[in-house]
């Protein structure tokens, strides 16, 4: 297991550069520094069945499907575990992703700006210092519920165990499991089992010395 921040140089720039849509990212960093040639998606987000999308197609595939709907996309690497492999590396790499849409997204109709809080987990195969082919999974159906529901407001919270982070999980509050521990008060004093009171301890012991005890013979 490493930190997001030891990902080999494609893998951040697919996140932090493509995916999230940083603000000078050009279509030419696709084939120079993040994905290879011949890149292949499972599943093919842009043609499903379909082999692809190969670099030449992530960035249009980038903008009709994510940058356009999704205009404040951010993924978030939360854990990162590097696997060993013949002629490369893989990478399991589990992240949150948040993100606001309005109008047409995932067979909803949204007449005002709605909010979404995911997870998602990918498999990269690096070979050559840039992405060879991933294997992907995003809980979608968790944010369909989260945008249809009218009560809600602001940015959706996580259910419990979620996110992940390299050292613990995350409570149903986002705090640290560790640290919401320490941070529950423990029981005062007063609220402590009672002892008894000195006078019936006095009685006690008074009774004990005042039963006979048994003969020897006995």
């Amino acid at each position: 297991q490493i930190l997001a921040s030891e990902m080999p140089e494609c893998l951040k720039g697919f996140y932090y550069r493509a995916l999230n849509h940083a603000a000078d990212f050009e279509e030419k960093e696709v084939a120079e520094k993040i994905l290879a040639d011949k890149y292949v998606s499972h599943p093919n987000a842009g043609a499903a069945g379909t082999e692809g999308p190969y670099a030449e197609g992530f960035y249009a595939l980038l903008k009709t499907s994510f940058w356009d709907a999704i205009p404040d996309l951010r993924f978030e690497p939360q854990a990162v575990l590097r696997i060993p492999f013949q002629g490369g590396e893989k990478y399991v790499i589990i992240s949150s992703v948040t993100g606001t849409t309005k109008g047409e997204f995932l067979g909803l109709e949204l007449e005002a700006p709605k909010s979404f809080h995911i997870m998602t987990t990918d498999i990269h195969l690096v070979k050559n210092g840039k992405i060879a082919e991933c294997w992907h999974v995003e809980d979608w159906a968790s944010a369909i519920e989260q945008l249809k529901d009218e009560k809600a407001e602001g940015m959706p919270a996580l259910h419990h165990g979620q996110p992940l982070t390299p050292q613990h999980g995350l409570d149903a509050e986002g705090k640290p499991e560790e640290a919401a521990a320490e941070a529950s008060p423990s029981k005062p004093a007063s609220e402590a089992a009672p002892s008894k009171p000195a006078s019936e301890a006095a009685g006690s012991k008074a009774a004990a010395e005042a039963a006979p005890s048994k003969p020897a013979s006995e």
